[in-house]
């Protein structure tokens, strides 16, 4: 039922593919720095640690919010960085809540935030 002025996506299938269900098919912009973490062996293998993940968030978040200021941007990302996520947005020491596939964590300006479960699986 919300209405984005902006949406961008992790390029990968799951993502833009749930990215089309919320936004109801509105233009969905990609960006590889909401793909899912690099998972490989160790850090010469592909592995991204968690600072770096955070990191290539700050950078995408502190890009976006200056370029699209005062509108309502829906971004859609993987588990494992919407945790990373938090961290950046909220500081590291707080508890995390568990995030289960489709939920939306929404914040406003002041970094306040709302967790909505939803149906869709």
């Amino acid at each position: 039922k919300e209405k984005f002025d902006i949406v961008i996506s992790s390029p990968s299938k799951r993502a833009i593919m749930t990215a089309n269900i919320i936004s109801k098919n509105k233009k969905i912009l990609q960006d590889s720095r909401l793909l899912e973490r690099g998972w490989g062996n160790n850090e010469q293998d592909g592995k991204e640690t968690n600072e770096e993940a955070k990191i290539r968030f700050k950078y995408f978040l502190t890009e976006t919010v200056l370029k699209y200021k005062n509108k309502k941007i829906l971004l859609v990302t993987h588990g494992s960085l919407m945790k990373l996520a938090q961290d950046v947005i909220e500081g590291e020491s707080i508890t995390r809540d568990s995030i289960d596939n489709c939920t939306i964590i929404e914040y406003d300006k002041n970094k306040q935030k709302q967790i909505i479960k939803t149906s869709i699986k």
